[in-house]
């Protein structure tokens, strides 16, 4: 029986007796719901002593994160997510938020911090925890993977609760009382619905450590047993190539990938040995869930909208939806283009503009040019998308004076300090991994850029 969140601290509190199993199982300390209650109570305490209301939660650690959440909700605050836990990002993210809510993890803010452990601790007299009103209870998150300032995102707990109830709906059985395991992280749209409200209002138990390899895999198999495993096309469509896929068989009750399209080789081969097809979902941090394949259904590998929404193609040939995930019901126009076929499912056929993903990461390629032609040796630049051998982005480099110095004393060297100038700002997943250096782009007679003309230039193993 699925829980609304918004009842889930009451529904705990009158039940926690009765539960066994624990909320979250850690390597230190399971989070049992007598413990996480008590935490969220003292700390929700210590926040409503703050005249505070934007509360940012900088909490690698997943149990003092799932703590501080409901703590800050309870507590009537707007808890703030980070596209991540760079220092710097704490700092980009300045006017969003008025207090933090730290672990041990430095953090770079002159703004007022409480620490979750000390300030959690336990209450001896548990008061009776309220309800939260879910049209009213909010957070803000963030797209992921842009070089500019991250764009936020507002979403109700209304929203969040359809969502979850439409992922239980569609799949609640086939994951059954199973634990949760992930290889994603807590505090984008995708890990905080499957991996924290999803599992707490069906009353599953998460494994707080993220599974980022096989060898992490294996083991909270051997510990855990059959899990229901979150995870994404970067992760699994490697497992192929690291590991005896058919000794896996049986491991996994569901399977899930989000993120980016999941290459059609590695999810037949799964699908196949783990007698269990990856469920694909297709969404983004502004709409939630939109739509839902697995290479075992009929058309694959068009999308199946989610049940609630209403889907149809725009003027410019993109999907628009109407959706209970989205704030009101306005239609919401994405920037991919689609086919719809007769049954109502659609072909996804590119975006219209130039925002791709890469191992589930938002990459704006004209934000991560600008960024690039700021080093002083770089004259022109054009970042692509390649997929082979593996997706990744690569840039093509019209070198300056002073770049055309520095090539002189080797290619290696300037593809390097390239790299590391933009490592500074952003996840090192966009950085574009291969360089090919030119003396002028390959423009066409109309003056146009051809993609196709940037990615022959990676057609040999002269880039870097």
């Amino acid at each position: 029986m699925l829980t609304p969140i918004a009842q889930l601290l009451p529904t705990l509190q009158a039940s926690t007796l009765r539960r066994s199993a624990p909320l979250i199982a850690a390597a230190q300390a399971d989070l049992t719901a007598d413990v996480f209650l008590q935490r969220v109570a003292a700390l929700s305490a210590r926040i409503r002593q703050r005249d505070a209301s934007r509360w940012l939660l900088w909490l690698p650690d997943f149990s003092d994160f799932v703590t501080a959440l409901f703590a800050v909700w309870q507590a009537g605050r707007v808890p703030v997510l980070p596209p991540n836990f760079q220092p710097e990002m704490a700092v980009a993210l300045d006017d969003a938020y008025d207090a933090v809510l730290a672990g041990d993890t430095d953090i770079a803010t002159a703004k007022p911090c409480l620490m979750v452990q000390s300030a959690a601790g336990t209450a001896s007299a548990l008061s009776p925890l309220a309800p939260l009103d879910s049209t009213l209870a909010q957070l803000v998150l963030y797209t992921s993977g842009s070089t500019d300032r991250p764009k936020a995102v507002i979403k109700k707990l209304a929203q969040l609760e359809a969502e979850i109830a439409v992922l239980e709906q569609l799949w609640g059985a086939q994951c059954g009382d199973k634990p949760v395991l992930a290889t994603v992280p807590h505090h984008h749209i995708y890990g905080l619905l499957f991996r924290i409200l999803w599992p707490l209002a069906a009353g599953r138990t998460t494994i707080a450590a993220v599974a980022a390899t096989p060898t992490e895999l294996s083991c909270a198999w051997q510990v855990h047993g059959q899990c229901a495993l979150i995870s994404s096309p970067t992760h699994l469509s490697r497992l192929p190539d690291l590991v005896d896929v058919p000794a896996w068989s049986g491991r996994y009750a569901a399977v899930f990938s989000s993120g980016a399209p999941f290459p059609e080789t590695p999810a037949r081969v799964i699908a196949c040995h783990w007698n269990t097809p990856v469920q694909e979902v297709y969404g983004s941090s502004e709409t939630g869930g939109m739509a839902w394949r697995h290479v075992a259904q009929a058309g694959y590998p068009r999308w199946t909208p989610l049940p609630g929404l209403t889907v149809r193609q725009s003027a410019q040939q993109t999907l628009e939806i109407v959706s209970p995930f989205l704030p009101d019901t306005a239609p919401f126009t994405t920037a991919d283009r689609v086919e719809f076929a007769d049954d109502g499912s659609f072909r996804l056929c590119g975006r219209i503009d130039r925002v791709v993903k890469i191992e589930g990461k938002r990459a704006s390629l004209e934000q991560i040019e600008a960024l690039l032609r700021r080093h002083a040796w770089i004259k022109e630049v054009a970042v692509l998308p390649l997929q082979q051998p593996r997706q990744c982005l690569a840039a093509v480099v019209v070198p300056s004076g002073e770049g055309k110095v520095a090539l002189a004393r080797g290619r290696g060297l300037v593809a390097k300090q390239l790299r590391q100038f933009a490592h500074e700002a952003m996840d090192a997943v966009l950085i574009p991994r291969r360089w090919r250096f030119v003396e002028q782009m390959p423009v066409d007679e109309r003056g146009k850029l051809p993609l196709h003309s940037l990615e022959r230039l990676f057609d040999t193993e002269a880039s870097l």
